[in-house]
């Protein structure tokens, strides 16, 4: 297993979902590949449903239909060199919510809403504008049972903020 076993994923020929789980370089990491470099960059964010989850490692047949459909989409935009950065999330119940109440941490295990998808990943695209972003979420995997939220990154408010510093 590429991630040490913490995921359960199995990686053998048939299931390789390395991309999926971060070499710098690469889908998973810092693609370095933007072909729109001069455009904005956007978060995809996937929100899947519990059966979405359990498909993940289900039985083989839905195992196999859930990954090749990600498979697909995420060639798709590696192919289109429009990737930054992605990451697979784990589900939610291995979240931990923190506030910050009276100077006291307050933690609660799970996610902060309690809600009938969960956050599956996230993507962060380089295309020209939010039209292209909204093509590419259009085009998800989650689309079809969850929801795909697509948000425009604070890249060149950060930029300035840097600059004068």
């Amino acid at each position: 297993m590429r991630d040490g076993g913490r995921s359960g994923y199995k990686n053998d020929s048939r299931n390789d979902f390395s991309p999926f789980f971060g070499r710098r370089g690469t889908i998973g990491g810092s693609a370095q590949c933007c072909a729109e470099n001069e455009g904005m960059k956007y978060l995809i964010l996937t929100y899947e449903s519990k059966e979405d989850f359990e498909a993940r490692c289900g039985n083989e047949a839905r195992q196999g239909q859930y990954w090749s459909a990600w498979k697909a989409y995420i060639d798709s935009m590696f192919h289109a060199r429009i990737i930054d950065s992605m990451h697979v999330l784990l589900e939610d119940y291995t979240a931990t919510t923190v506030r910050l109440r009276g100077g006291k941490r307050q933690l609660h295990d799970g996610p902060y809403a309690d809600t009938d998808e969960q956050i599956g990943g996230y993507f962060v695209i380089e295309v020209a504008n939010l039209d292209r972003a909204l093509e590419w979420a259009e085009l998800c995997p989650a689309a079809a049972s969850g929801a795909v939220e697509v948000r425009p990154l604070m890249q060149e408010w950060a930029r300035s903020c840097v600059q004068r510093k």
